[in-house]
């Protein structure tokens, strides 16, 4: 048996769900992947928020996944099966999700089923986590899922098929497109535009600390558009963070920005970030505050750290 990962061990309660319902399900192929409406246009339309492109992602999802020959559509869980298929057997631990479910009935096995899922998976997709659900000693549910590539504000897309046996032969169904993303950010939680000046410190792992302020414009912007873009995490309950065990565990970019205060018409502190580029990856905390208070945590892919390290000429073990 295969163990379901850490990410899909929570259950919680799920953020949005549409249950697709009634008509004769028919034996499908699945289709190429593509981008949902409007994916494309996601830089151009500010006014749609993450949330609706996960709903929108999560549709396209399940619209595209196959079903296996004779799977007969249903508005619900059968009544012998609805302890075990209520939810999907594995959900995300976060609150930013989007799901879309379908159920069916068919007359093949669960382990046809599954089977037939493996090898009709949607074109790009790889599989991210298989597993069984046990009752003292008797397996009563299996579940494989899939992840598929999409836009970066969804960190984790793709559908998850869970089956339950019939007491007379045959198997229930459940299909569920489950969609992770990262909440957007309000413009509390963003480097105001009209900083002067910049004061970057940079901490490698081995060497001396090092300082820099920085009033050239063209610099400035391009530091606090870094810094605006990274994202909050799409799982909040496990965000990440220093890896202090490690060699690198003294590696810290630390980024003061300075233009004039409201009301005063004096230069003032505006915000701060303190980078740990420390984890796998080059994903670290990133602790933000603005105007005086602490915003939410944010995540680094590496590119703050890359951009403070060109600018003040060190050089950060984990880039």
């Amino acid at each position: 048996m295969e163990r379901l990962s850490a990410r899909t061990a929570a259950l919680l309660v799920v953020a949005a769900s549409a249950l697709a319902v009634a008509g004769c399900g028919r034996a499908a192929g699945p289709k190429e992947a593509s981008r949902p409406p409007g994916a494309e246009a996601l830089s151009v339309q500010p006014g749609r928020s993450d949330a609706a492109l996960a709903r929108l992602e999560a549709e396209r999802i399940l619209h595209e996944v196959g079903e296996p020959p004779g799977c007969r559509r249903v508005g619900r869980v059968p009544t012998r099966a609805s302890s075990r298929l209520s939810q999907p057997l594995a959900v995300p631990g976060t609150p930013n999700l989007a799901v879309s479910t379908a159920m069916c009935v068919s007359s093949l096995s669960p382990a046809r089923v599954i089977g037939w899922y493996r090898s009709h998976a949607l074109a790009g997709a790889r599989v991210s986590s298989s597993g069984q659900s046990d009752s003292r000693g008797v397996t009563t549910a299996w579940m494989i899922s899939y992840a598929v590539p999409s836009v970066r504000v969804l960190t984790d897309a793709g559908p998850e098929v869970s089956v339950a046996s019939l007491p007379n032969g045959g198997s229930v169904v459940r299909i569920d497109a489950l969609v992770v993303y990262s909440p957007s950010k309000p413009p509390s939680e963003k480097i105001p535009t009209d900083v002067t000046r910049i004061v970057i410190a940079v901490t490698p792992g081995h060497g001396r600390r090092v300082v820099r302020a920085v009033v050239d414009g063209t610099t400035i912007s391009r530091v606090v558009s870094v810094v605006n873009a990274l994202l909050r995490p799409s799982y909040p309950s496990n965000p990440g963070g220093p890896a202090v065990t490690t060699t690198t565990a003294r590696e810290q970019v630390k980024i003061e920005f300075y233009g004039t205060s409201t009301g005063s018409g004096r230069t003032a502190l505006l915000a701060v970030v303190d980078d740990h580029p420390l984890l796998g990856g080059g994903t670290g905390n990133v602790d933000l505050s603005v105007g005086g208070r602490t915003q939410p945590i944010l995540l680094d892919g590496g590119a703050l750290a890359r951009l403070a390290s060109a600018i003040t000429g060190t050089h950060l073990n984990r880039y």
